[in-house]
């Protein structure tokens, strides 16, 4: 299976025989709630998509709009290298 979703896997990983990975902050929260254990596994670093989601007909604050100038030329080499 293949999911983007953290509360998905959370909650397979607490109710059945599954693995999954999951960044470490998401395990060091969840862990005692669904009884979740590390394994010693290293694993690539993965690129997600990542959306600016804006309301219609909502105009931006200014600091909205710099802080998605900022984040495009952020990310403008990992666009490119795709």
């Amino acid at each position: 299976m293949t999911t983007f979703s953290v509360h998905l896997r959370t909650h397979l990983l607490g109710d059945g025989d599954f693995v999954a990975a999951l960044p470490r902050s998401v395990l060091q929260v969840n862990a005692r709630q669904f009884g979740l254990k590390a394994l010693p596994v290293k694993l690539p670093v993965r690129r997600f998509p990542i959306a600016v989601v804006t309301l219609k007909n909502r105009a931006l604050t200014p600091v909205a709009q710099l802080f998605i100038e900022r984040l495009r030329e952020l990310t403008k080499p990992m666009r490119n290298s795709r």
